[in-house]
């Protein structure tokens, strides 16, 4: 048996999330290992923005237990955004590659570092590679042509 097929990438047992009087999941249990795939389907008011910032640890559930192991890290884009009229698609833009800039930043700091003359610990070296894996499994090589391509295709190429 592979090893990585028997450990789940995300399993909730038992998960429970009230509204004050509302439940809006109970006792909720299901397991998505490497490689499955999920939906999630329902009417409106059903639970699926409950269960997904759930998942993504933007709230936490009122009982039951959730386990997520995905490589790089896990989001959740709200279905409406708190922005500032004034604000432009940039700025959304901007805002929602925050944390993908702040990772590179760290990146070319500890390049700075590595390279100042002196020689590099292990420490400096093991965490410059955990960047530049935590780097590679959000993909942020390709974030700016994948962000260009889904601006292109809503019309707003020339931003």
């Amino acid at each position: 048996m592979h090893p990585q097929r028997d450990r789940a990438q995300l399993t909730m047992k038992d998960v429970s999330k009230a509204y004050g009087d509302r439940s809006v999941l109970d006792q909720v249990t299901l397991t998505v290992r490497p490689g499955e795939k999920a939906a999630v389907i329902g009417e409106n008011g059903s639970g699926k923005s409950t269960l997904l910032r759930l998942l993504a640890g933007a709230e936490r559930p009122d009982s039951g237990e959730i386990t997520v192991r995905f490589p790089g890290s896990t989001g959740y884009l709200a279905q409406t955004l708190a922005l500032d009229p004034a604000d432009t698609v940039q700025d959304a833009v901007d805002a929602a590659l925050a944390g993908l800039r702040a990772l590179e930043a760290a990146i070319r700091e500890a390049e700075e570092s590595l390279s100042a003359g002196h020689e590099p610990t292990d420490g400096e070296l093991a965490a410059y590679g955990d960047l530049l894996t935590a780097y590679e499994e959000r993909d942020g090589y390709r974030a700016d042509a994948r962000t260009e391509a889904a601006l292109h295709g809503l019309g707003l190429a020339h931003l």
